[in-house]
């Protein structure tokens, strides 16, 4: 039994469900790097004790957090984040934008969550849920909405069966 020409998926479909799965998985795995790099590290309550000035190269102004908490060892860390950090997906080594705000999102006296590595408690991440998050929830969530516009699609172009 073959499909009708009006049943059967288009060239335009196939593509777009192809499309909007790749962004929903590259978000996945975006999300599941940054758990595993957060899993791999302790976490200890910090306070953000100065925030250092960063004119990227369009002369914009930024400020990196710099955080003060202490190891379970108990040793004080100082510790300064980066421009850049390090994220591991698939075994390959990226390099994303680190926690640079304007002057109003981070306040000196600030307390929150440090992920830290033990083994370099100079290696954090902020426990800023935004920070984290944010990014691959909206890569999945474009992923989704690629799919859901499909699926609008679809259902707008489906032939309707008469009624007699």
């Amino acid at each position: 039994m073959t499909q009708s020409s009006s049943t059967q998926p288009t060239a335009f479909a196939t593509l777009t469900l192809i499309l909007g799965a790749l962004i929903l998985l590259a978000g996945l795995i975006w999300a599941s790097a940054v758990w595993f790099r957060i899993n791999g590290m302790n976490s200890a309550a910090g306070t953000i004790v100065q925030l250092d000035e960063y004119t990227d190269d369009s002369a914009t102004l930024s400020y990196l957090p710099v955080v003060e908490f202490k190891t379970q060892d108990g040793a004080t860390v100082r510790s300064k984040t980066f421009i850049y950090q390090k994220l591991v997906i698939l075994g390959l080594e990226f390099q994303v934008d680190s926690v640079m705000s304007a002057p109003n999102q981070y306040r000196v006296g600030d307390a929150m969550t440090v992920y830290y590595n033990p083994r370099n408690p100079q290696d954090i991440q902020l426990g800023d849920v935004w920070q984290l998050w944010a990014t691959p929830a909206s890569i999945c969530g474009a992923g989704l909405l690629v799919l859901a516009l499909l699926w609008v699609f679809q259902a707008m172009t489906r032939p309707r069966a008469v009624a007699a």
